[in-house]
């Protein structure tokens, strides 16, 4: 949370100073990864990272919102997900159809369209010089984390117990990118164990 300083004059007024304002941080952006059975290929898992933002004022519980993706105001992130498919038989890795797509766009303007464009191209360039600095990634989790660097992204978050789909009733619980690969491995592990 930052602090406005202000000067406050008080002295012979018999009262006190007016603490200074606070100001609300802008709500920060992370990645909140789910994990879903696939609808389309029976025995895999659909793994997706969906650009979220979390703020808190002080003393009040962390809000998790999705992107605003309508009115004037849509936010370039905004039903953005990178996803992958996990299969038991292969590793994530392996090559299950990574990408990074919009999904589920409820309303499409023409400022819209060209405002997802732009995002995409500029993901797309920024995955490029990583791979010519890095080489390709081997791993989703390599790739989520590049993509993660491409956006400005350095927090992941995971659902703590049963989801209910409504972020007010949810608890997470968020990591760097080396607890996110720890917690998609295990996640991963899981699943392949015992189908859940």
């Amino acid at each position: 949370m930052s602090v406005t300083a202000t000067h406050h004059e008080g002295h012979g007024t018999g009262r006190e100073p007016a603490a200074p304002p606070t100001k609300s941080r802008d709500p920060e952006v992370r990645l909140l990864l789910t994990f879903n059975p696939s609808e389309i290929n029976s025995g895999t898992l659909e793994v997706i990272a969906t650009p979220v933002t979390v703020s808190q004022e002080p003393g009040c519980r962390e809000e998790v919102r999705n992107l605003d993706c309508g009115g004037f105001d849509s936010h370039p992130l905004a039903e953005l997900q990178i996803r992958a498919l996990a299969d038991r038989g292969v590793e994530l890795g392996e090559a299950h159809y990574w990408s990074v797509q919009y999904r589920d766009c409820y309303s499409v303007d023409l400022g819209r369209a060209a405002q997802m464009h732009k995002t995409l191209k500029t993901l797309d360039a920024a995955l490029q010089r990583l791979d010519t600095k890095l080489g390709p990634p081997e791993k989703f989790t390599a790739y989520l984390a590049r993509c993660a660097v491409a956006l400005h992204i350095t927090s992941f978050g995971f659902h703590v117990g049963d989801s209910t789909g409504w972020h007010d009733t949810n608890t997470y619980r968020w990591t760097d990118a080396s607890g996110m690969v720890h917690r998609i491995g295990a996640r991963l592990e899981q699943w392949r164990a015992t189908g859940q």
